[in-house]
């Protein structure tokens, strides 16, 4: 191999490993709800189970105008070395919403003319179809920015269902569901981490 000043690509690129970024796109819509500073955690498929944790460190200004997301980098200590250039990660974001957010199980929700709802608890067996704004989704949890009380009960695992035996009634009250299918809707978030 011939060595020269005038070679259109480096011979190899030296890096420091004690620092890595990790890149992820940020839906628009919850882009306000992350800033500088807030903690990530990640999993690689390298090491099933176990957690790394990163800060983000920039946002970007642009939304990408297809995908209508933000660039978030982060930063990850990675002194030990276990971690490598170009792997891929998921990701955990550990919001930094307040205590009094409500969150509620994503299988709660269900979308309908591009609104999301949910069925609350209303006694006696009855639920009421309620439309809610939803902010920061994560893994398994959703945040609740308007439509829901705390402590309200929820249908979880039946929503659907309930769903199609509201289209053949043609009205918001249903009358059966097992209260095994009931959940809080719950504060806070913080204790609640989820997949971004």
């Amino acid at each position: 191999m011939e060595v020269r000043p005038d070679l259109p690509t480096p011979l190899f690129v030296i890096s420091n490993l004690d620092q890595l970024w990790v890149q992820m796109d940020i839906f628009e819509k919850d882009i306000g709800l992350i800033h500088v500073g807030t903690t990530v955690l990640l999993e690689v498929p390298a090491y099933p189970g176990e957690e790394f944790k990163a800060t983000v460190g920039y946002i970007s200004k642009v939304v990408d105008e297809t995908t209508r997301t933000v660039k978030v980098r982060c930063i990850v200590p990675n002194v030990e070395r276990r971690l490598l250039p170009a792997m891929f990660a998921r990701l955990t974001v550990l919001s930094n919403i307040d205590d009094l957010s409500i969150v509620v199980p994503l299988d709660a929700l269900f979308v309908q003319d591009e609104s999301d709802w949910v069925y609350v608890n209303a006694g006696d067996y009855h639920y009421q179809l309620r439309p809610v704004k939803v902010g920061l989704c994560l893994k398994d949890r959703a945040v609740i920015l308007s439509g829901l009380k705390p402590g309200e009960r929820l249908v979880v695992n039946r929503a659907l269902m309930l769903r199609a035996e509201q289209k053949t009634r043609d009205h918001r009250w249903i009358t059966y569901c097992d209260t095994a299918d009931l959940d809080h809707a719950s504060r806070p978030l913080s204790h609640d981490r989820g997949m971004a």
